[in-house]
């Protein structure tokens, strides 16, 4: 629905809505809004329309100081010499999305007037608050006005002796997942009134460019947003990834390690997600070009393709680098034959996707290095902010993925990971005193272990028949990770987990992890002394 179809008047507040109607309400929420329908608020003050009807309405809205959606108590605000104290406005993430102002009742209006509006909109228009949404209340009833399309129609009047009846209406625009959609909407109109007029279609081209870029480098961002803000207990993990979309599976769960019943509810979902059509599902875990991947993204991956091969033995579709020279119906099994082997070789014979895997793991230990000193925390927010982007820098303006291009980043943050491991003194006494956790695994990670062939060889227990092929046609390989200290690979070995074994080699560890760079690998190796073994 284009922007300016949403805004059609009259306005639908079901347009508004992303996908489906909210939760019913609970009990208490009911009765707290049948008190408020019964109060007789004829002689409040503003305070008290604040305190009984305002409050008790947010909180059930969702907000809640100390969490992610709060409320910003009267904060004053400058006017050239005049400071302005609005009253509450309403935060998603730290950027405010809407204003609410209390006024004195006025049975005698049915609606608000310029005064009461104009007031709010001085407030919400200031740059601190930038809201959208103006909404004003005196207890008798609630007016929101859209200030970014119309002063002088509302969209949406409530009645308090309507409340309870028309609540979900209030909802579908002011729950903090509402105005976080709503947002999106205000980004959709405003690239319309840009590009209405335009007549250059190469400025066109490169805008979509330019914003293909950002998000692509937003879905790390978002994937630690989700890892922060959405909590489940153990026993709610297998029906949350049971009700997941496909998106949320593979752009967010494909990246996190999970218990092994999680896991195969994972695949399993994912499996079911295919049917009857995988081309959505198989196009989103293997794009044509390198994508953003870590090193328990890929043996998901693999244990998706074995899990989907028991369900069909072909599909319509498969990248060129996963099923090469395919004519009609590309087959299951050879493109699990052929990811497996990457997965256990470090992609060795696809360098792009390679980079992508070491750049995740270097950012990853950098990050882990940023946090273990007040001297260095500030590099935090730059390692970040650089793995967010870094495939999305690393592709050319026609989406190609540039491999000499990101090899240079990749050996930079090399460079400025050896300084910061030599910079740190007593770095294990620091990791354990600021309780990071067990930085041991994190920091020889694709340094001297190889967490991907590891964390294979563990995911793809539940399928034996890829398990005797792994063995039958790469126990070398096997072997290999089992001189990485990999317990899976001893254990498919018969190797007693006590037992010591020859490290593996310099060269072949160069080789994997730092594309033969042996001074680099001895240089990280002694930094991590201690916790790299």
């Amino acid at each position: 629905m284009a922007a300016d179809d949403i805004y059609e008047k009259p306005l639908s507040i079901d347009d508004l809505s992303p996908s489906k109607a909210p939760p019913p309400l609970s009990a208490e929420a009911l009765n707290q809004l049948a008190e408020i329908e019964k109060l007789n608020v004829s002689r409040f003050s503003e305070q008290e329309i604040r305190s009984f009807v305002i409050d008790p309405i947010v909180q059930i809205l969702g907000y809640k100081n100390g969490t992610c959606y709060s409320v910003d108590l009267g904060k004053r605000i400058e006017f050239l010499d005049k400071n302005r104290l609005p009253d509450d406005k309403f935060n998603l993430w730290q950027e405010d999305f809407w204003l609410i102002e209390a006024k004195r009742p006025n049975l005698a209006k049915p609606h608000f007037g310029y005064e009461e509006l104009a007031q709010a909109v001085e407030h919400a228009i200031h740059p601190n608050i930038d809201a959208p949404l103006v909404v004003l209340c005196d207890g008798q009833k609630i007016e929101i006005y859209d200030r970014e399309v119309s002063l002088t129609d509302f969209i949406l009047h409530i009645d308090r002796q309507h409340l309870i009846r028309d609540f979900d209406k209030l909802r579908h625009l002011l729950e903090p997942m509402q105005a976080w959609f709503f947002q999106k909407r205000r980004i959709a109109r405003l690239i319309d009134k840009v590009f209405d007029k335009e007549f250059n279609m190469e400025r066109l081209e490169e805008f979509k460019a330019l914003i293909d870029r950002r998000l692509a480098g937003k879905r790390n961002v978002v994937l630690a947003n989700f890892r922060r803000t959405v909590k489940f207990a153990p026993e709610d993990q297998r029906k949350a990834l049971e009700a997941a979309s496909i998106e949320e599976l593979v752009e967010v769960h494909f990246f996190d390690e999970h218990s092994i019943p999680s896991t195969n509810t994972l695949i399993d979902t994912v499996v079911a997600r295919s049917e009857p059509n995988s081309f959505h599902a198989l196009y989103r875990i293997f794009p044509d070009r390198p994508r953003d991947a870590n090193d328990i993204y890929f043996p998901h991956a693999v244990a998706y393709l074995m899990a989907l091969g028991k369900k069909q033995s072909t599909v319509p579709w498969l990248p060129a680098w996963l099923a090469p020279g395919y004519q009609r119906g590309a087959s299951v099994e050879d493109a699990t034959r052929r990811l497996l082997k990457m997965c256990l070789t470090y992609f060795d014979d696809d360098e792009a996707r390679r980079i992508v895997l070491l750049a995740a793991a270097a950012f990853r230990r950098t990050f882990k290095l940023s946090l273990l000193s007040d001297e260095s925390r500030w590099r935090a927010g730059e390692v970040l902010q650089a793995a967010h982007q870094f495939v999305a820098q690393c592709r050319s303006d026609r989406g190609e993925f540039k491999t000499e291009v990101a090899k240079l980043q990749l050996r930079e943050l090399w460079n400025i990971e050896k300084k910061l491991v030599q910079s740190i003194k007593n770095y294990a006494a620091l990791g354990k005193e600021r309780n990071l956790g067990d930085m041991r695994i994190t920091k020889a990670t694709s340094v001297t272990y190889d967490l991907l062939g590891h964390t294979t060889l563990c995911v793809i227990s539940r399928f034996p028949k890829w398990i005797d092929y792994a063995l039958d046609q790469h126990r070398p390989l096997i072997e290999a990770l089992a001189a990485m200290n990999s317990w899976k690979a001893r254990e498919l070995l018969g190797i007693p987990q006590e037992r010591k074994l020859a490290p593996a080699n310099d060269i072949d560890l160069a080789n994997r992890f730092f594309f033969g760079d042996i001074a680099t690998l001895n240089a990280l190796r002694a930094g991590y002394a201690g916790l790299v073994q």
